[in-house]
């Protein structure tokens, strides 16, 4: 192969990944900006994993209608988990522990979704999202 066949080819590869990660986040941004709002009450359990930081996995409780966000194919929501700041990330696993649900309820996560597909777009506790509840009990504590 020529040099000059070598770089066409290199420089396309490099415009097809951007293409493709500037369309799965450009997906995800219109899902948030222009989907319909929606609140599932959620049991959340907080874990940590290397590579992806500081997140809330959680089970939607109640069932979510299928015109609403289609499941995948083994019947699973394509979306199980909140990302949170790692500063707020200890308290939320001490306040999402099975051990302590008996001291928050109405636990719910907000979804933005459209065409089938949904975006997380908050969790809250309450009236407050999480990071305002623990910031709250981080003051009274």
């Amino acid at each position: 192969m020529s040099k000059s066949i070598k770089l066409i080819a290199v420089f396309a590869l490099i415009i097809v990944t951007f293409f493709v990660l500037f369309n799965a986040a450009y997906s995800n941004y219109m899902i948030v900006a222009t989907g319909n709002e929606y609140k599932f009450n959620v049991e959340p359990v907080d874990p940590y994993d290397v590579f992806r930081g500081r997140y809330v996995t959680f089970r939607v409780s109640g069932s979510v209608p299928d015109d609403v966000i289609k499941k995948d194919k083994y019947g699973s929501l394509p979306f199980d988990r909140y990302y949170i700041d790692e500063d707020f990330a200890k308290d939320a696993e001490r306040l999402t522990s099975w051990s302590n649900r008996d001291e928050i309820d109405n636990v719910y996560i907000t979804v933005k979704a459209k065409n089938g597909k949904g975006v997380v777009t908050g969790m809250y506790v309450g009236n407050q999202t999480i990071e305002e509840y623990i910031l709250a009990n981080r003051v009274n504590n």
